[in-house]
């Protein structure tokens, strides 16, 4: 089932019968269905990496929670930005 409501069109003009139900079954649904997630945004996991290095270093006592935010700010900039 394309998501392009277009294409979905043309290729529900060439289904069988059976295709059809399908395909009329998957339009009625998609009427209660939620949108589609975003992906995750660029570097994701490198930012999710850092943030749980700066929670450890708070953790065990190496960081304060305000130093740590600072240098998770300044990694985020940094690699969106590169």
């Amino acid at each position: 089932m394309p998501i392009n409501p277009e294409i979905a069109t043309i290729v529900g003009q060439s289904l069988n019968e059976n295709s059809m139900m399908v395909f009329e079954y998957m339009n009625l649904m998609a009427e209660y269905a939620s949108d589609l997630y975003a992906p995750d945004p660029q570097a994701h996991s490198e930012i999710a990496d850092e943030y749980n290095r700066q929670v450890q270093a708070v953790l065990y006592g190496e960081s304060t929670p305000e130093a740590a935010a600072q240098a998770l700010v300044e990694y985020i900039n940094k690699t969106l930005n590169q």
